[in-house]
């Protein structure tokens, strides 16, 4: 019994919410760092690479190379991920879950893409 209480208290808390807001309301962390945005497209023959100023300049990279990997390390621009969800199409409760970094793994299934959640592994001590 004693343990039981003790892994329910060690479970992390979900982020607040604001109440009344609407589900899929993008609410930013204050402490979130500035967006930087990088991307490796590539293709059977070559490969471009750098970090991305703008979102925009995400476009021609979708329209020129069959693969495009996009990371984005930071999410404290609202604006910015917002737009990152239009160029993609993503769903405003992917959007959401996107800011919300104390949930759960899980995969949601969309009508063109899944969204996934996982946790990074980290690697603790040295080896033996």
């Amino acid at each position: 019994m004693e343990q039981e209480s003790k892994r329910k208290q060690e479970r992390p808390r979900r982020a607040p919410r604001v109440p009344g807001s609407a589900p899929g309301t993008l609410s930013v962390p204050a402490d979130a760092l500035e967006p930087v945005i990088t991307a490796l497209a590539y293709g059977p023959d070559d490969f471009a690479e750098g970090e991305i100023a703008r979102p925009s300049e995400i476009r021609p990279l979708l329209e020129s190379w069959p693969c495009v990997w996009v990371n984005v390390e930071g999410l404290g621009n609202e604006a910015v991920l917002r737009e990152l969800g239009d160029i993609f199409g993503l769903h405003r409760l992917t959007l959401a879950g996107v800011v919300t970094t104390e949930q759960r793994p899980k995969v949601a299934p969309y009508e063109s893409y899944l969204f996934v959640v996982e946790r990074m592994p980290l690697i603790t001590g040295g080896p033996g």
